[in-house]
Parts: C-alpha cells; structure tokens; sequence
C-alpha cells in the first residue's frame, strides 16, 4: 500500500521489491484461494484488503531479492534503470 501512496502523495515512481526471497517461496494465487475459502471475520477482513491491493497497486512487476544468495539485484539494477528512463515498460 505504501508504494500507492508514494506514487500518488509525491508523484514519484516506485517500484515493488521482496526480500528475503530464499525463505520462502510463497504460492500467492493458492493463498487467495484459501483465504476465499475460509469462514469468519479475520478472513472475510483478509479477502477485503487483498482486494484493495489489487485496486491500488501498481502494475509494475514484483522484484524478488536475496542478500543471501545474492540474487535478484541484476533485476532490480534493471527496473531502476528502466523506471527513470522512457526506454521501456517495467509492467
């Protein structure tokens, strides 16, 4: 949600970047699923901001980084790249 705000508030891009990427590999679609599929408040609360992310991010691609690995940085080098220059489409 910060990165919507960002962008609006201050009319800077931004970008969405993970890290920590080799902890975990997270399945995000089976995890919607199974939050739609579960009964109660919590849940019913969950499937209502998972929705407002969707409306409010922005459909740039999610960058994965690992400090460990050291992995993802040649992807995030890119992005940057491409975000301040009128060369490409990051989406």
């Amino acid at each position: 949600m910060q990165n919507a705000v960002v962008s609006l508030r201050l009319n800077l891009p931004s970008l969405t970047v993970f890290t920590k990427s080799d902890v975990s590999e997270v399945n995000v679609s089976a995890l919607l699923n199974e939050l739609k599929e579960r009964e109660g408040v919590l849940a019913e609360l969950m499937e209502k901001v998972v929705d407002f992310i969707e409306l409010t991010t922005i459909p740039y691609r999610p960058i994965k980084i690992s400090n460990l690995k050291k992995t993802g940085y040649d992807d995030l080098f890119s992005a940057v790249n491409e975000l301040f220059c009128s060369c490409g489409d990051i989406s």
